[in-house]
């Protein structure tokens, strides 16, 4: 006769599961997480680089030419159902932001999460599609060469971290888009900057493995 498992078995089994699950659940999450800020991050790259790949085909060159402000009104054109805003609306209060947005911006937080990424960065201009990205300029001092260009590839989402899901680029002389800078030491766990997160475009378009590497 086949014997019937005792409760106390069954209950042995189930905490075993729920131990092992509670050990692997967590990696799952974060791997998944990884996964699809990776894919977000490819799509709102390549996004981008259409855009201004639009403007050149149409001879509306950027570098030496427009601002901050002035520069958003022409990028927004490439977008389909994008807005843009006031050139500062980042540095508005939430209150503000929500009145003449209908929602609050995120704050974003530096890579290694200790400290607000820093507001100067993002301050120049501003292009958003509903909530589901937003595109921050930074011309500092109203200068024609020098653009930045920060994109949240999952808007209102989290994490809202600079490295995870803001990233940002600059354009060169030709309008290329490309990694703001190179800089290491300011993509990593140790800097204390308020840019600390500026340089990570760079490491996640060249590290295959970046997004599974953030730290979660």
């Amino acid at each position: 006769m086949r014997r019937a498992f005792t409760m106390a078995e069954v209950l042995i089994t189930l905490g075993i599961i729920g131990i092992v699950a509670a050990m692997t659940l967590p990696g799952f999450i974060a791997r998944h997480r990884s996964k699809v800020l990776e894919a977000q991050f490819k799509k709102r790259y390549s996004e981008l680089s259409q855009a201004i790949s639009m403007l050149k085909s149409k001879e509306e060159y950027v570098y030496g030419v427009y601002d901050g402000p002035n520069f958003q009104e022409v990028l927004v054109k490439q977008y389909s159902g994008a807005k843009t805003s006031l050139r500062q609306m980042y540095i508005l209060s939430a209150s503000n932001q929500k009145r003449l947005l209908g929602f609050e911006l995120p704050v974003y937080k530096t890579f290694n999460k200790l400290a607000d990424f820093s507001m100067s960065q993002l301050d120049d201009g501003f292009i958003y599609h509903n909530q589901d990205f937003f595109i921050y300029i930074n011309a500092d001092n109203n200068n024609l060469t020098n653009k930045k260009i920060a994109i949240d590839i999952n808007g209102s989402k989290g994490p809202n971290i600079a490295g995870f899901d803001l990233f940002i680029f600059d354009l060169d002389k030709t309008d290329s888009l490309r990694a703001y800078t190179e800089n290491k030491g300011l993509c990593s766990a140790n800097d204390t900057s308020a840019l600390n997160g500026i340089s990570c475009s760079y490491y996640a378009m060249t590290d295959g493995d970046y997004f599974y590497k953030l730290g979660w």
